[in-house]
């Protein structure tokens, strides 16, 4: 059997999973807060802000399919004798370490790090290694700029839109969630509005953020199919014993 993946109807079926895990989460976070009851631990395994979960499985997902799809793409490049294979392949490679990152929060680790290099400044309710996320940004974009000035413009618009979505779900969402909590908890906020308010946060965060990666998959596949790739996922039957 050989399937030929179409852009539009694989971010459909992946995105269609996003949105049902989406609002899974907000309602069982939701009705967990009201009652108090953790629904025969439905509320831990589609909790969007745990860990070792189905949500985090699903985002750790998208993120490994980004980077075969990148891979995919160098691969490409590297057939047509182009000049871009190194970017297809770094970003490929960084997505793979996203999706163990996703997996395993290895971002937390940087925590501290961030605070000894910062001489242990006060950072408030952000979380120190939001602000090492922000240098790192700064370097990938500088870095990647004059790649998005090279590859055809649509695609290059997609590659943008993608990672503003998913950087500001990742990072500027983060932050404005801590504030959030941070502010309101001091203020002694209700503690239904308060919960809800976060978990809301939370979603939208979670929403930007694979929805951005979505996008990239997305920009990825369409570009391979312009450039005429013969994209094609072959499933054979084992050979029967000699």
């Amino acid at each position: 059997m050989t399937l030929t993946p179409d852009p539009g109807r694989v971010v459909r079926f992946l995105g269609t999973g996003t949105v049902v895990l989406l609002v899974l989460g907000f309602v069982t976070q939701m009705a967990r807060q009201l009652t108090g009851r953790h629904l025969f631990g439905l509320a831990r395994t589609l909790n969007l802000d745990g860990e070792a979960n189905v949500p985090t499985f699903f985002a750790a997902l998208l993120l490994v399919i980004a980077a075969a799809c990148l891979a995919v793409r160098a691969l490409h490049e590297h057939q047509l004798g182009g000049h871009e294979v190194r970017h297809w392949a770094i970003l490929s490679g960084g997505f793979v370490y996203l999706g163990f990152d996703e997996a395993a929060r290895l971002h937390e680790l940087f925590g501290r790090p961030a605070r000894f290099l910062l001489g242990n400044l006060d950072t408030g309710p952000v979380h120190a290694w939001v602000l090492f996320g922000l240098v790192i940004l700064i370097v990938v974009v500088a870095g990647f700029f004059p790649f998005l000035q090279r590859i055809p413009r649509r695609t290059a618009r997609l590659l943008v839109l993608a990672g503003a979505l998913y950087v500001g779900g990742a990072i500027f969402m983060e932050m404005a969630t801590s504030a959030y909590a941070h502010r309101a908890r001091a203020e002694d906020a209700v503690a239904p509005m308060l919960m809800a308010a976060e978990i809301g946060l939370t979603v939208v965060e979670e929403g930007m953020e694979m929805s951005g990666v979505l996008l990239l998959i997305y920009a990825v596949l369409d570009d391979l199919r312009r450039r005429g790739a013969d994209l094609q996922i072959r499933f054979a039957a084992p050979s029967p014993p000699a």
